[in-house]
């Protein structure tokens, strides 16, 4: 399992490994980030780059240069149950990702499912070649999404390419937003996203 924090504020990310680390005994848990971010307690390495500023592309050539299986997962994330289990299911893919459905409208009314159907919080590989594209969509993109939105976008782009088997996990079952603090759900992870993280941070998990 993986995760990139940059920055001093260690909360997050320490009650994400926590939660993991209760959900997936046993998990190996890498560190993604840039040269002086402190090491998240529980973590089992740290993979560290020189970082530009630009989250986006840093984040996703840490993903383009991973190897094996792995799992990475947003900070404001908790996970209730062992994500591992999506490696077991009977289906062949090059990647899993979560899907978003119906509409998200963003405060200039743009449809954010239409643009970006991916929530790039939870996801899943088995293919490097994946990221290596996505990576590569990313630099072509204007500079704006090189600092936010072009996770999701790049991801997007290589999904639709034909070229990968895609697996598509519901976003409510794998990667839920809770609708008010402190909301209980049979799922595997809760998603913090925007201005929940004060939920996350005073919730007891």
């Amino acid at each position: 399992m993986t995760f990139l924090h940059v920055g001093e504020d260690v909360r997050l990310p320490e009650l994400m490994v926590k939660s993991v680390l209760k959900a997936m005994p046993g998990v190996e848990i890498v560190q993604l980030t840039d040269m002086v971010t402190p090491q998240i307690k529980g973590v089992s390495s740290v993979i560290r780059k020189p970082y530009d500023g630009l989250l986006m592309t840093f984040r996703m050539q840490h993903l383009a240069e991973l190897t094996g299986d792995w799992i990475t997962l947003d900070t404001d994330i908790i996970v209730l149950k062992d994500l591992r289990s999506v490696f077991a299911k009977d289906y062949p893919f090059d990647v899993a990702l979560t899907r978003r459905y119906g509409k998200i409208l963003d405060k200039d009314g743009i449809d954010i499912v239409a643009h970006m159907p991916y929530n790039t919080g939870v996801m899943f590989s088995r293919n490097r070649q994946f990221w290596k594209d996505a990576y590569k969509a990313l630099l072509r993109m204007p500079a704006s999404a090189h600092q936010w939105w072009g996770d999701q976008l790049s991801v997007r782009l290589a999904a639709e390419s034909n070229r990968y088997s895609v697996l598509e996990l519901n976003c409510d079952e794998y990667n839920y937003s809770p609708d008010k603090e402190g909301e209980k759900k049979d799922v595997f992870v809760l998603h913090f996203k925007g201005k929940r993280k004060d939920w996350m941070l005073n919730g007891d998990y």
